[in-house]
């Protein structure tokens, strides 16, 4: 009865260092701010330069030159973990879109995040207009160019369903 005693009181040592340790691990995963107060995505200023946004971004590229910078990303969002594509193009101006594909597996966590960033959104710009399925938003950058947000779900080829988040800068006219 003894030798059973002594064993167990490692194995009871080592129980609780198994759950400590899994605290550790669940309160590691932080919900990344993935659009901001001011309703930029991760903070990207349209008219930037791929170095700068390089710079600033804690991610890895896919792909990066001076034309497109490509992310593919796993993050945690509401207590579950989404994929996202995030494409950025550039011209002679700086950055001029951001498109932003995001991919659950859950109707319901995807809904979630369409309704978070409606609200996130509408508190940036104003209340949206809808355009058939989408959600727009229209605003200024600093070159007084307008920018169109849109924000909707949308299916892929293979009949997926995703979050399609874009911000748009079009030239002017003049150029």
């Amino acid at each position: 009865m003894t030798t059973l005693k002594w064993f167990s009181i490692p194995f009871l040592l080592s129980l609780a260092a198994g759950c400590t340790q899994e605290g550790r691990i669940e309160s590691s995963q932080q919900e990344e701010v993935l659009i901001d107060d001011s309703g930029r995505f991760r903070g990207y200023l349209l008219g930037a330069s791929p170095d700068t946004v390089l710079a600033a971004e804690k991610w890895t590229p896919v792909v990066a030159n001076d034309s497109i910078i490509e992310y593919s990303e796993r993050v945690y969002f509401s207590e579950d973990t989404v994929s996202l594509d995030v494409y950025l193009a550039f011209d002679t101006y700086g950055l001029f879109e951001v498109q932003v594909d995001v991919f659950t597996m859950d109707d319901t966590l995807a809904e979630t995040i369409l309704d978070h960033w409606s609200d996130v959104l509408n508190t940036a710009f104003g209340e949206h207009e809808t355009l058939i399925a989408a959600k727009r938003w229209t605003t200024f950058s600093a070159s007084n160019n307008t920018v169109e947000i849109t924000l909707s779900q949308e299916r892929n080829d293979r009949g997926r369903k995703f979050i399609s988040l874009n911000y748009l800068e079009p030239l002017d006219d003049e150029y």
